[in-house]
């Protein structure tokens, strides 16, 4: 199935809303149409089948509850994504009990909608094996345009099958947290006003004052261990929260490997500069980032290949770089231009040194210390960057340095 045979319902009562994603959803090519609330998306749907329905939670008349019970009685095998303020996560995790694969938050980040999308979308096993034969006439391989990029059907349906299975029970336990973290400062507000009053009622030297200042504050015994009860608290769920954004960061990036369009992909030229720019920007909130200096030649440097796939690839391996630069403040350098005029893109890594043995394990899946979270974790950031970029036609090397270190360096077919 390719991205313009693919039709989407989006249902909003918010036209401006309503037309916003549709154009977004249809530059990626999508078929789509659009409802204004729930009622009218069960009219459509009788009328038609949609692979992927995406409906807002708060509308008049028929809620986002509903409608996913209803359009989910029609028709069963049609995805659901539940958009949602903050506020009602508790709901889009009713919505996902009663079948939506996933929720996303409103005010939409365009760039999350649509890798969204495409996960939601992923071709299943039988799916998966019927574009690759479209394309390559046999099970198993696709070749592109651009250079011989074989495409291992049992890779990418196990990336699949994993990404699906992972992300419904994930989505709810992060929405989960994000309403334990809302219980939590709510009982930090009301832990505060107990302090008060137990003060209050200390000043009036009374005994029963006193006994109920000690009862207000003693939940765990004494005032300073109910504080530090608090936070704990506070501390666990910040833990548990990293980690399951580590895992999320895992699920994306499977849902990004099994998301594939063969030769399809390679059709469309796109600049390395503009893609390189977006993965830059999709960094510049991330925690602990680094500031990047980048080399351009001053001119389009035109490649042949998916674009989400090489800005996905592109993150993990700045991802990467960030936490190589020894020097503190030190900016990542990264240039881009053309080398006996193929299109190049280098990572440099000034402070990197690696004995033989690293280097020829450099782009597989890895378990390393985190310093920061004094913990070992299992990273595939370039092992996917590795694959994504090589099933784009480009070839990735490690190499050293003249002056000490070492570069990625990232090597890609013409633009015809």
């Amino acid at each position: 199935m390719t991205p313009a045979r693919v039709t989407v319902l989006v249902v909003d009562d918010e036209p401006d809303m309503r037309k916003m994603l549709a154009y977004d959803l249809s530059q990626e090519g999508y078929e789509v149409f659009t409802a204004e609330d729930g009622y009218a998306a069960l009219e459509a749907v009788r009328k038609r089948k949609f692979d992927l329905v995406i409906t807002d939670l708060k509308m008049p008349g028929m809620d986002g509850v509903e409608t996913v019970a209803a359009l989910k009685s029609i028709e069963p095998e049609t995805e659901i994504i539940v958009a949602t303020a903050y506020a009602t996560v508790e709901t889009a995790v009713e919505c996902m009990r009663r079948g939506a694969f996933d929720y996303i938050r409103k005010p939409y980040n365009l760039d999350e909608m649509r890798m969204l999308v495409e996960r939601v979308l992923v071709p299943d096993g039988a799916r998966a094996d019927e574009v690759l034969e479209q394309e390559a006439g046999k099970p198993g391989t696709a070749r592109a345009a651009a250079g011989q990029v074989t495409v291992e059907t049992p890779l990418e349906r196990l990336a699949a099958g994993l990404a699906h299975e992972i992300n419904n029970p994930l989505a709810i336990v992060h929405a989960n947290l994000y309403a334990l973290k809302d219980y939590s400062m709510t009982v930090g507000e009301l832990w505060a006003v107990a302090k008060e009053a137990a003060a209050c009622l200390r000043g009036l030297k009374s005994p029963p004052g006193l006994q109920l200042a000690a009862r207000l504050v003693g939940g765990a015994g004494d005032e300073a261990r109910t504080e530090s009860l608090f936070a704990e608290i506070a501390a666990i769920i910040d833990e548990t929260e990293k980690a399951v954004l580590r895992i999320a960061d895992l699920v994306a990036g499977l849902s990004r490997l099994a998301y594939w369009h063969g030769a399809q992909a390679l059709r469309n030229e796109v600049d390395l500069v503009q893609v390189l720019n977006e993965s830059l920007d999709s960094l510049a909130t991330h925690p602990g980032s680094r500031s990047y200096h980048v080399d351009t030649p001053g001119e389009v440097v035109a490649v042949r290949a998916s674009r989400h796939d090489l800005r996905t690839a592109f993150v993990y391996l700045l991802r990467y770089a960030r936490t190589r630069t020894g020097v503190e403040g030190a900016a990542v350098r990264i240039t881009v231009g053309r080398k006996d005029g193929v299109p190049t893109i280098d990572f440099h890594l000034p402070d990197l040194t690696l004995i033989a043995s690293e280097r020829c394990r450099f782009f597989e899946p890895r378990f390393e210390e985190s310093e920061q979270e004094s913990r070992v974790r299992f990273d595939m950031d370039l092992a996917l960057a590795h694959r994504l970029l090589r099933r784009n036609g480009a070839e990735i090397d490690l190499a050293d340095r003249p002056h000490g270190g070492m570069v990625i360096s990232v090597r890609f077919s013409k633009a015809r």
